[in-house]
């Protein structure tokens, strides 16, 4: 008599089961890759942090360069613009007396990122013609109470002691602080993501737009 149905797929159940281990191998492989474009797809599809972008490409672009000390400066004008505020408002007096008006004299002078900059230049400069550093990367903050000031990630040659003190004596405008020297490269990297922490490309806010445009570096590179 002869069978009714389907014939068997294999003739012997060893086959069955070698075929089904696999048929499982293959699914499992397939399920991964699926998993794995997916992630991808999904990563690329995420906005990109364009502010964090900007601030690792710094650090990437610096880290390999030889950093040694971070010194921080800030402007205080107060005790130095008394002199030019007299000297500018006799100015002011005379010219009242002479055309026989009014003009209100002058009270202070707004301290800016570009005016700390211009100063910051000269003063790098300065160390840099007298061999004090021989590279330097700098970046502007503005703090509480409008409290502007840079951060100058240098290197140098020149004994810590002898350097922190030609670094603090030498800026006259305002408080200033030598750090305890950069000991190796994790140090390194952390400076120089403390000095990008605040640059941010993608604000339209004034001040931030100005820190992204006066940061700057001066040295060997090379």
């Amino acid at each position: 008599m002869k069978k009714v149905g389907r014939p068997p797929l294999y003739l012997y159940e060893d086959d069955r089961i070698n075929t089904r281990r696999e048929q499982n191998r293959n699914n499992q492989r397939n399920c991964r890759l699926k998993k794995k474009l997916h992630k991808q797809v999904r990563d690329i599809t995420q906005p990109i942090n364009f502010n964090k972008k900007y601030q690792e490409d710094i650090v990437n672009s610096f880290k390999n360069y030889g950093f040694n000390t971070l010194f921080t400066g800030t402007i205080n004008l107060n005790h130095l613009e008394q002199d030019e505020l007299e000297v500018m408002n006799k100015e002011v007096d005379k010219m009242n007396q002479e055309l026989q008006i009014e003009l209100n004299h002058f009270k202070e002078r707004r301290t800016t990122i570009q005016s700390l900059k211009d100063y910051t230049e000269r003063y790098i400069q300065f160390l840099y013609s007298r061999n004090v550093i021989d590279r330097s990367l700098v970046f502007f903050e503005i703090g509480d109470n409008q409290n502007i000031h840079t951060h100058i990630i240098l290197n140098s040659k020149t004994n810590y002691q002898d350097l922190k003190l030609i670094l603090e004596s030498g800026w006259l405008i305002g408080v200033s602080k030598t750090s305890e020297p950069i000991s190796n490269n994790e140090e390194k990297e952390k400076v120089i993501r403390y000095g990008v922490k605040e640059l941010k490309p993608t604000s339209s806010k004034s001040n931030e737009q100005k820190k992204i445009d006066n940061w700057f570096f001066i040295g060997e590179y090379d």
